[in-house]
């Protein structure tokens, strides 16, 4: 795998924290709810706090990468697929991206463990911010839009799609 998109791909990774953090400094509830249901006893506005850790996460990855924040990134994504993965074997919801009464899915952790390997790969290989990959880039409008495509798409894989995937599930159907 090319080094450019193995930094893309943390890219894609430390936006979508962002965005899942945005959705939970928005709505906290959710995010709580699914740590609640974990059996993490938490106080209430700790929702709030994870979209921060995650929006900081991110935005850091995003604009002054380096092995370090690569490293991180990494770990809070495999946390996350830990979390999700526990979540979907009892069938609760994750409150990744917001309000949704659908039980984690494990498509969930398998994005989370691969933003993850991504992540780990990256701090390795002397890691790219977003913007240095766009200057570098023979098209670097055109490689910020495949970045926010890729997001989306990581975005449907985390909520939405994991959605639709369970209503081909006889027990989504009861």
């Amino acid at each position: 795998m090319s080094v450019d998109i193995l930094h893309t791909i943390v890219c894609v990774a430390a936006l979508t924290l962002v965005c899942a953090g945005l959705a939970k400094l928005r709505d906290p509830t959710p995010a709580e709810r699914a740590l609640r249901a974990q059996r993490i006893a938490i106080p209430r506005g700790s929702g709030r706090v994870v979209g921060a850790v995650e929006i900081a996460v991110g935005v850091t990855a995003l604009t002054a990468a380096t092995p370090t924040t690569a490293f991180v990134v990494g770990v809070v994504y495999a946390a996350f697929a830990a979390f999700v993965a526990r979540a979907a074997r009892r069938g609760t919801p994750c409150g990744c991206l917001g309000a949704s009464p659908r039980a984690a899915d494990p498509l969930q952790a398998v994005v989370d463990l691969a933003f993850a390997g991504a992540a780990f790969a990256s701090a390795a290989n002397d890691p790219l911010s977003l913007l240095d990959l766009a200057r570098t880039a023979t098209n670097g409008a055109l490689y910020l839009a495949l970045v926010a495509l890729g997001t989306a798409l990581a975005m449907q894989a985390i909520g939405p799609l994991g959605e639709l995937r369970g209503l081909a599930r006889p027990e989504a159907r009861a």
